[in-house]
């Protein structure tokens, strides 16, 4: 089974060379991924395909970090012992 990064890369490059994979990916990414590479996407995730033009890039962000409460931070640390 692929990893995670290589599936990405793997689309990527055939999105570049096949048309009909493309419009499959703009039209229904879950079922088009899960098709060509046999993979099992959760219901949960939610995949959004951008297609970038002369007009428009798509820039995409990680996901907004988790802010961790004093308290919080503390127990991750190894500030508090719960022995």
């Amino acid at each position: 089974m692929q990893e995670p990064k290589q599936i990405f890369m793997s689309i990527v490059e055939k999105a570049a060379t096949d048309a009909d994979f493309r419009d499959g990916l703009l039209a229904d990414p879950k079922a088009t991924i899960s098709r060509e590479f046999d993979v099992t996407i959760p219901d949960g995730l939610r995949i959004v395909v951008h297609e970038n033009d002369a007009d428009t890039v798509h820039l995409p962000l990680p996901a907004k970090p988790q802010i961790l409460e004093e308290g919080q931070l503390d127990q991750v640390s190894g500030g508090v012992c719960q022995c």
